[in-house]
């Protein structure tokens, strides 16, 4: 067998491919099923607006992760196309060295390339493995993290609620708060029509008391004339010798 054959190193070159292909394709899809994210495929973008830009942040954080998930089946659905293709094209390559060698000779260059292809095969699928075991555990990590972080804002909100003045909130405490309301509202209101009723007494009260001046006045003027009259002129009696 003629392993300088260029047919018989195409062929080892294709399986390879073909057998890469296939792994990477189906990383991908145990990544799928885990709903992780391969390192090298995660999109991360910091924005910072204002103060406070967590809100901003979650929210492009979702939708990086939308798309990096969306790239991963992408570059998956191509691994499956190229595994597809190679494997049709190493048949055609098998079909032109069969007409070349002998069928114990093509036997025993299946069995070599089936060796290195596989020892090549479990290297990578330990790595893919690995690498799984990684992500799973860090994303496991972040939740518990997450999950402590979220509790903790939780109880210090939850202490803030609780120093708090506490307010009644039974039906009769909220009847009292209502009628309460409603008596300021009213007073208020008797306040504004004492007020105006305080006024228009007084403006009566003044008028009264120059009604009464001006007919005392009068009456006192009418008395002065009666008094003039009665009282004789001796300029009009003549006097008596």
């Amino acid at each position: 067998m003629a392993s300088q054959d260029p047919h018989i190193q195409n062929l080892q070159r294709i399986a390879e491919k073909q057998m890469k292909s296939a792994l990477h394709a189906q990383f991908l899809e145990n990544c799928r099923a885990e709903n992780i994210i391969p390192k090298g495929l995660q999109l991360r973008l910091k924005v910072n607006v204002g103060n406070n830009s967590s809100e901003l942040q979650d929210s492009v954080d979702r939708l990086l992760r939308k798309v990096s998930m969306e790239i991963c089946e992408r570059i998956r659905d191509d691994h499956l196309r190229r595994s597809t293709e190679y494997g049709c094209l190493l048949e055609e390559v098998r079909n032109e060295l069969k007409n070349k060698m002998s069928n114990a000779d093509m036997f025993d260059l299946d069995c070599e390339i089936n060796k290195q292809t596989e020892t090549k095969r479990e290297k990578l699928a330990a790595m893919h493995e690995q690498k799984i075991r990684h992500i799973v555990n860090k994303k496991r990590e972040e939740n518990k993290s997450n999950k402590v972080k979220e509790n903790t804002d939780a109880t210090v909100l939850k202490t803030k609620n609780d120093d708090r003045p506490k307010q009644d909130s039974s039906p009769r405490n909220r009847r009292n708060n209502g009628w309460k309301s409603k008596g300021a509202v009213n007073r208020k209101e008797d306040k504004r029509i004492k007020i105006s009723t305080n006024t228009a007494q007084r403006v009566a009260d003044s008028k009264n008391t120059d009604n009464a001046v001006l007919h005392h006045t009068l009456e006192t003027q009418s008395s002065e004339q009666k008094g003039d009259s009665s009282i004789p002129d001796d300029r009009a009696t003549p006097s008596k010798n």
